[in-house]
């Protein structure tokens, strides 16, 4: 064998080597990043806020446990889901999500009904939230040409819903003891309609202007709110409470069930009567939490902390 050859045999096997040692080091790199996407990794800043949104998460729900807040239809352990996901991004948010939900059965003595179909709506919820502000902030169509038509629809379905379960004596049933004045209920749906009008103004503003402004923030929370609770409330809401009312009763000698061709439309009815009173409160406190939340946030992850002396 010549000098030669020898010297092209070294350089094959040097370049076998090089190119294996590549595919590996591409490989590492792939698993890194795949853990990276999917395992979530804590900052300093996501325990702090975790430990302060838990917190009020559970004095939240234990004063509305223990107070006249729980005759009141709002759930407000939806703000604290919502706020997980868009704070925390999706896989944070949910993991904190069924921290949170988990935490508060235990303290208020609510875990004897536990639920997993109610159990699995607080993650779905933060991540789906998480999701939401990256297809919002990324996509000037998914503004204009998804969440528009979803706001409109939700506010006609409301109004025909009001107009259709309205008693004789003017009250409206938001649940079957509970019943509420129609003028009550029409000033709610005015407040929704002036909050539908404001995000219709903003989305054309910015569909002309392309400009970035701290009021679509608004747009950004009301959007998101309105989504979640079509979703996870007029449409997973009945299906929940029927197969928990099911799995209550079967036990039960002669008990009868609920079904989904009979009693889905009757849970359903109240559910989004109760939204024209609850999506205004959910905004009016979402959006400036949401925004503080937002600051600081962005001071944490500015090179100008780190400068700060203390």
């Amino acid at each position: 064998m010549t000098i030669k050859h020898k010297f092209k045999n070294a350089a094959n096997t040097y370049n076998f080597f090089k190119l294996k040692t590549k595919k590996i080091k591409q490989k590492e790199a792939e698993k890194v990043d795949w853990k990276k996407k999917f395992i979530p990794k804590f900052t300093i800043f996501d325990i702090s806020i975790s430990g302060i949104l838990l917190a009020m998460h559970i004095i939240v729900m234990i004063f509305a446990k223990w107070t006249i807040l729980r005759v009141v239809p709002i759930e407000l352990e939806f703000i604290f889901y919502v706020l997980y996901g868009l704070i925390l991004g999706p896989f944070k948010g949910m993991f904190l999500a069924i921290i949170g939900d988990t935490l508060t059965l235990l303290l208020t003595g609510s875990i004897g009904t536990w639920f997993w179909l109610y159990a699995i709506i607080p993650p779905l919820i933060a991540l789906f939230s998480g999701y939401f502000i990256i297809w919002f902030n990324k996509s000037i169509n998914f503004r204009r040409y998804a969440i528009l038509p979803i706001l409109l629809v939700s506010y006609a379905i409301i109004l025909t819903v009001f107009f259709l379960r309205v008693n004789p004596d003017l009250t409206v049933n938001v649940s079957k003891t509970k019943q509420i004045p129609a003028l009550l209920m029409l000033m709610f749906l005015g407040i929704y309609g002036l909050f539908l009008l404001i995000s219709l103004a903003l989305m054309f503003y910015f569909a002309r202007t392309k400009k970035s402004n701290k009021m679509i923030n608004y747009l950004l929370v009301f959007s998101l709110i309105a989504i979640v609770i079509i979703i996870f409330r007029w449409i997973l809401g009945p299906v929940a409470y029927i197969e928990w009312f099911n799995y209550i009763r079967k036990s039960k000698p002669n008990a009868k069930l609920k079904t989904y061709g009979v009693d889905y439309l009757i849970v359903m009815y109240p559910i989004i009567l109760k939204t024209a009173i609850t999506l205004p409160i959910y905004v009016a406190v979402l959006a400036p939490i949401f925004r503080v939340l937002l600051i600081l946030k962005e001071k944490f992850n500015s090179k100008s902390l780190a400068k700060m002396k203390y």
